[in-house]
């Protein structure tokens, strides 16, 4: 099956397993490949979005109720389809991932739901995502029985928890199957091949398709997911209103949004989960630049916090306000055989139980079998033999934006146990993660992927805000991968103390650790996306300049699929950086060299910046600012200083300017190189890498790979001497039709007739010019001049005095020739 065209438009490179194929089928493909066709405008528009508003808080707008929906908060008659089958009587949910013996202990557990969870809990290997789609099926069939190595049997009891699946987000993609060429999002992948299998199978077995909605930040995200639904129904031929799916509230943002996410999926709607961790990520992500959001030990900010009461109490009174279950958060602890410590653990779980469920709570979630009883008895204790509270509609709640941000009264400083534990639990768990565990018992408790989130921004947001320095850090970074070397000799050390410093020592939080530590398949046959070792390949790079150089290089670094970061001087340059950007794809779609899909693709990958702060994290830089000796080399300090990633490469887009003095002016000269591009950079197809004395053969050799192979472009190597291979042969010629034309020997319109129709020239050379740019075409020739002296690379009077007028060729509007800039 790998590498195997299976529908005209899906294609999976995962390698084949045992009964994949009765997943992968051709229908099951077909169904797949046309919801990613449906949405995949939606799905990147989301993206879009979400790093707008990102930039909107970072710059300091305020996050607070929106006032376009006050209208469908205050109108009291709206309410969610009522409960559906198997979902009415919710008090207790295991989470787990749909592994077989997991699958098997879950159902059996007594608890009322199984959250089966692709997303947190599961390290997305190819065999992981396919088999928990066996093991569901398997289990809707009952036919998962089995006997384990050690003798123990695993059967299917009579009374089996309902079913709820939870897709992975949208932040990530199945690079394993391929729609249209494109990566599948990961959300339909593992929503569509369950639904397409299962949830006939369910309605008959009187159930149905029931799922979990992770990382939600807005109404618009709830919008798309219902009309998911909606498609798939349609599909299927299965009635509309069939799927129900709780929405967990893991981000800040989705909770100033509960009542218009149920509304946007009322149809559909089983109610809103409380996730702790990820909602405390969420809100240093979003938060990252403000020292009053920076929290304490990870275990001293419980669910009592005021901040953390308000979102809880304003959950329970939204949900239970429209006929809805509101659903409590988890219970990560594992029982253990240390007696006194066991104790001391359920009593730390009865007290925030009690709390839920006196909060009015109508569930709650566990992690391990063996604490269902135990929390079933605290809600039975509450909920008698009703099957839930949602009577109780806590209209005494009342939560303002204020109240829902007051972080500020749990805020201070960790302690080094709690940096420590932190760390520790972070490398823990991406050892286990790299081995395709998602789940892991770590000091008592359940840890997924939330906590190794939590874990790893909060190290970040103490050494961004200076509550501990960096050395310390470092020290018990040692410290702690030298313990889980120890203790487990086949620890993935290398990887692990990479993936925790692209991570949490950075100077930008990246959004999800997930993406980074995932690789697609690099090959046929590979049968699952986890590298064994990292990606060499450059994936994140910064432009400095937004020019109509430097837009045109983000835009084939966006189109070429690269996380792309185009810097200007300030926010309105970059907002007019980004416009050149879109208008040049939108001119590539209209004349047919791209597509629209393509176009939007790239756009949203194109971040533009006012800070060169936000270049951290890049792994390329590529200057593109003007032709100025003094102007590049203090950008060339300011990123040696910026640019937190010592093998990162500094590339100048420099015509002329001596490379080797821009690679002086940082501390990474052997790292710094020319990557000239040529007008229009989408379109011409060559780059001249210019190296230096000190540029290293490594260096020059990831430069060359990224140029040829990631943007498909032709390489010619120069030394680093003014005006370099194309410059030193072009500006002469260029500097002769000027001459011409100053001296009235011939018009620049004769000019460039001439050599357009008697040498057959694409374009004339003051045409050229103008193109290039006349204070571009003066620099080039004046650091010519300087270096040899001759001259006919002197650049003429006439030349001179244009640039000085402002009069530069095509991006002024006149040069040479006059231009239509509209």
């Amino acid at each position: 099956m790998t590498t195997t065209e299976l529908t005209s438009r899906v294609q999976v490179l995962g390698a084949a397993g045992d009964r994949f194929d009765e997943i992968l089928t051709p229908a099951a493909l077909d169904f797949l490949g046309r919801l990613a066709h449906a949405f995949a405008d939606r799905y990147r528009g989301i993206h879009t979005e979400r790093r707008r508003r990102a930039l909107r808080l970072s710059s300091g707008s305020p996050l607070d109720f929106s006032l376009a929906t006050s209208a469908l908060r205050a109108d009291p008659h709206w309410r969610v389809a009522p409960p559906a089958p198997g979902l009415t009587d919710r008090r207790v949910e295991i989470t787990g991932p749909p592994e077989r013996r997991m699958t098997v202990e879950a159902l059996n557990s007594g608890a009322q739901v199984w959250l089966a969870d692709f997303e947190d809990a599961t390290s997305p290997t190819w065999e992981n995502i396919i088999g928990g789609q066996l093991n569901l099926l398997d289990a809707i069939e009952r036919r998962i029985d089995f006997t384990a190595p050690d003798g123990t049997e695993y059967r299917l009891g009579a009374q089996l928890a309902t079913i709820v699946v939870r897709p992975r987000g949208w932040h990530l993609t199945e690079d394993h199957l391929l729609v249209d060429g494109r990566p599948v999002p990961a959300s339909l992948v593992d929503f569509g091949l369950y639904f397409f299998h299962c949830a006939q199978r369910q309605i008959d077995a009187g159930s149905g398709p029931y799922f979990y909605l992770p990382k939600l930040e807005n109404a618009y995200d709830a919008r798309l997911w219902n009309d998911v639904f909606v498609l798939a129904q349609d599909l299927l031929g299965i009635p509309q209103g069939t799927i129900r799916a709780t929405v967990l509230i893991e981000t800040v943002t989705a909770a100033f949004e509960m009542e218009e996410i149920l509304y946007e999926l009322r149809e559909h709607s089983a109610g809103l989960n409380a996730g702790r961790w990820d909602y405390l990520f969420s809100l240093i992500k979003i938060f990252a630049h403000r020292p009053d959001f920076s929290l304490p030990d990870r275990k001293r900010v419980t669910m009592t916090a005021p901040f953390l009461r308000a979102y809880t109490e304003l959950l329970v009174r939204t949900c239970h306000k429209r006929g809805a279950h509101a659903i409590g958060g988890m219970t990560a602890q594992v029982p253990g055989h240390d007696a006194q410590a066991h104790e001391a653990a359920l009593a730390t779980v009865r007290l925030d139980k009690e709390r839920e469920a006196e909060d009015g709570f109508d569930g709650t979630w566990v992690a391990h079998p063996g604490l269902v009883p135990f929390c079933r008895e605290i809600f039975d204790n509450v909920l008698g033999g009703r099957p839930h509270q949602i009577d109780r509609t806590r209209e005494d709640v009342e939560v303002s934006a204020d109240a829902l941000l007051a972080v500020r009264r749990t805020a201070g400083p960790p302690t080094e146990d709690g940096v420590r534990a932190n760390i520790a639990a972070a490398l823990r768990y991406f050892d286990a993660w790299l081995r395709g565990t998602g789940a892991v018992a770590l000091d008592g408790l359940m840890e997924d992927a939330a906590a190794a989130e939590i874990a790893r921004a909060q190290i970040w947001q103490w050494l961004r805000h200076g509550a501990v320095d960096r050395d310390t850090v470092l020290g018990l970074l040692d410290e702690e991968l030298a313990r889980l070397g120890a203790e487990y000799p086949w620890a993935r050390i290398d990887e692990v103390r990479e993936i925790f410093e692209r991570n949490a020592l950075t100077r930008e939080l990246t959004a999800f650790f997930t993406p980074d530590a995932y690789a697609p398949p690099r090959a046929a046959g590979r049968g699952h996306g986890m590298s064994a070792a990292p990606n060499p390949a450059i994936r994140r790079v910064g432009v400095v300049g937004g020019g109509q150089m430097g837009a045109g290089i983000a835009e084939v670094c966006a189109r070429a699929g690269l996380d792309t970061v185009l810097c200007e001087a300030d926010a309105t340059a970059a907002r007019a950086a980004h416009e050149r950007v879109a208008r040049s794809l939108e001119r590539a779609v209209q004349r047919g060299k791209l597509d629209r899909i393509s176009a939007e693709d790239a756009l949203a990958r194109t971040v533009v910046t006012g800070s060169l702060d936000d270049l951290a994290d890049r792994q390329l830089v590529i200057e593109a600012i003007v032709e100025n000796t003094e102007a590049k080399t203090e950008v060339f300090t300011a990123l040696d200083k910026v640019v937190e990633d010592e093998e990162a490469i500094l590339a100048t887009n420099t015509s002329a300017i001596p490379v080797m003095r821009l690679g002086m002016a940082t501390r990474r000269a052997d790292r710094v190189l020319g990557l000239h591009f040529f007008n229009p950079v989408p379109v011409l197809p060559l780059v001249e890498v210019v190296t230096s004395l000190h540029t290293s053969a490594a260096t020059i050799t990831t430069a060359e790979e990224f140029v040829t192979g990631t943007l498909a472009k032709t390489v010619v190597r120069s030394q680093d001497r003014a005006g370099f291979v194309v410059n030193a042969l072009l500006v002469p010629y260029l500097l002769s039709a000027v001459r011409m034309a100053e001296s009235g020997f011939a018009t620049a319109a004769d000019v460039d007739a001439g050599m357009e129709l008697g040498c057959a020239h694409p374009m004339g050379p003051l045409k050229l010019a103008d193109l290039i740019g006349l204070d571009t075409v003066a620099s080039i020739a004046q650091s010519l001049y300087d270096e040899f002296k001759e001259p006919l690379y002197a650049p003429p009077p006439l030349l001179q005095r244009m640039v000085e007028a402002g009069l530069l060729g095509r991006k002024t509007g006149r040069g040479f020739h006059t231009y239509d800039q509209g």
